[in-house]
């Protein structure tokens, strides 16, 4: 009974559309999240730098 189940569920092309396609997107998508998330950080990075270089700290000279 498991075998009949389990052979109907891995030769269904609808299945395996879906799986494949899992496999496919899921990825991707955890990739491009960490991608856009480190483009971010360096932006930001990038424009605090851009900002001291316009103020720049100075220090009291006594």
């Amino acid at each position: 009974m498991i075998d009949a189940i389990a052979d109907a569920t891995w030769r269904n092309p609808l299945f395996m559309l879906i799986l494949f396609g899992a496999i496919w997107v899921v990825p991707g998508l955890i990739i491009r999240r960490y991608s856009e998330a480190k483009a971010l950080k360096k932006k930001e990075e990038l424009q605090i730098s851009k900002i001291a270089k316009l103020y720049p700290k100075t220090e009291d000279k006594k």
